[in-house]
């Protein structure tokens, strides 16, 4: 009997790096209309090859009420047998990361948006799924230094 090939995914946690809340006035209709905008991007750090992290910068605008911007980082590693095995370690990134990290994110707004009084209504984001490529960063992006840093960490 053949023994497949195993693939080890693993997930180090997500370090949330920075969180913006500004209120307007206080919430008066706790069902207001909502936009959320997520921007998801991955880099790998030069110094290990087996490591990337995943950088989502998550925006929430409550109109009128409230704002909320957060960048998290998610911090991986992925070990594969071969480096022709390339192929799949970009479908691993590209379906997996965003999908394990992102429960972490909804997380932490909706235990954010529940504690900030009547600035804000409790905010549940639906599940949430990743299709398409990831955008790759690199150290001369438009990156501001303190996320930089997080990242490189």
């Amino acid at each position: 009997m053949k023994i497949k090939n195993q693939y080890k995914l693993k997930f180090f946690g997500v370090d949330i790096i920075r969180v913006e809340f500004v209120s307007r006035k206080p919430i008066e209709n706790p069902e207001s209309e909502i936009d959320l905008d997520v921007d998801v991007k991955i880099f790998y750090p030069e110094s290990e090859k087996d490591e990337f992290k995943i950088l989502m910068n998550v925006g929430v605008d409550c109109f009128e009420t409230y704002t909320l911007n957060l960048t998290a980082v998610g911090n991986f590693e992925v070990r594969l047998n071969e480096e022709k095995e390339s192929n799949l370690r970009s479908g691993l990134l590209q379906r997996n990361a965003t999908a394990i990290m992102f429960p972490y994110v909804r997380s932490f707004i909706s235990t954010f948006t529940s504690n900030v009084g009547n600035s804000a209504s409790t905010f549940i984001i639906p599940a949430k799924f990743f299709k398409g490529e990831l955008e790759e960063i690199k150290f001369d992006s438009s990156l501001e230094n303190d996320e930089l840093d997080a990242i490189e960490e």
